[in-house]
């Protein structure tokens, strides 16, 4: 199976029965994983990709992720839009299919994970905790609210 190519209808076939066993999970696993199927299946066709397999795979998802990094217009029969994800997102779609390629069509890819922006988080100083716990403490007449915000 793992030397195996796939037609596009067969990974839309394939799809579509991988989708099944994720319905049986819970149903925001499922609506997760059928966003970023539909997402691969249409950038698929929009590339004019009639065959995914041992070749080209790890090409195939390097330029899925550059389209949902520079963005593109999702069209099927409900919906038109534009999607563009931020890091975390187009993360989150790549990890899926790399799931349902591994274990739906025995392709194993390796694509390294977008670096992420994270905010940077200024730690309060002692003397700013003391203030805030005093504050939290001593404004309060019931005691157990004084309690609560304390440790908060």
């Amino acid at each position: 199976m793992a030397n195996r190519t796939y037609s596009l209808e067969e990974v839309e076939t394939e799809a579509s029965e991988f989708l099944k066993t994720k319905q049986k999970i819970n149903e925001t696993t499922f609506l997760n994983y059928r966003t970023s199927i539909n997402y691969f299946i249409h950038y698929l066709k929009e590339e004019g990709i009639e065959v995914l397999g041992m070749e080209n795979k790890d090409k195939v998802l390097e330029d899925f992720q550059a389209t949902l990094i520079e963005g593109f217009t999702f069209i099927n029969e409900d919906v038109k839009k534009t999607v563009k994800a931020k890091p975390s997102t187009i993360n989150s779609h790549v990890r899926r299919i790399k799931t349902f390629l591994n274990k739906r069509l025995g392709l194993t890819i390796e694509l390294k994970k977008l670096e992420e922006d994270k905010p940077k988080y200024k730690a309060l100083s002692k003397e700013e905790v003391e203030l805030l716990a005093k504050e939290c403490s001593s404004k309060w007449s019931n005691k157990e609210v004084a309690v609560r915000n304390e440790t908060l």
